[in-house]
């Protein structure tokens, strides 16, 4: 694991990457942590949200905990390691702010914004939100002029769903 400053179209981000050994080709990694939902801000938006949410700053989000079971307890471990490494190589300091408590169990708190400053964005384009997300057109016209909806603030959403009373 490494890490990769890319500030091509989206600004100053950090990345986590596996770097090919034998090529310059870098891969982004993504984590996958299986927990039980314990708050959650999704889509679809289909309410006008409070006149005191700014456009910039609203977000998806969802509050996962595992009871305190072992699996839960490694990915949160990983995810300890992960970011520790992650901060000794671009020299950030602070608490580990995805991670909470509800009672006695281990909380993690991952969310994602909707929208980009323009000005942090660059070249990149405005992806409008699809009928799925966005059903009833509120994001799109909370953006505004100063703000879009790129690559980096889109979320994949798996369901699980039954066809004839059998998981598929």
């Amino acid at each position: 694991m490494d890490c990769y400053n890319t500030e091509a179209g989206t600004g100053d981000a950090w990345r986590a990457i596996n770097r090919s050994t034998d090529s310059d080709e870098k891969e982004e990694l993504v984590f996958t942590v299986h927990g039980i939902v314990l708050q959650c801000d999704l889509p679809p938006i289909v309410k006008p949200l409070t006149k005191n949410s700014s456009a910039k700053h609203v977000q998806q989000r969802v509050v996962l905990t595992g009871l305190n079971t072992p699996t839960f307890d490694k990915a949160i471990q990983g995810l300890m390691r992960i970011d520790d490494h992650l901060r000794s190589n671009i020299r950030e300091e602070g608490t580990l702010d995805f991670l909470g408590e509800q009672g006695s169990h281990t909380t993690l708190e991952v969310s994602n914004r909707y929208f980009t400053s323009k000005r942090v964005a660059k070249n990149e384009d405005h992806i409008p939100f699809s009928s799925v997300l966005d059903p009833k057109g509120i994001l799109e016209e909370m953006r505004g002029e100063s703000l879009i909806h790129t690559a980096e603030n889109q979320v994949e959403y798996y369901e699980r769903y039954y066809i004839e009373n059998e998981p598929q």
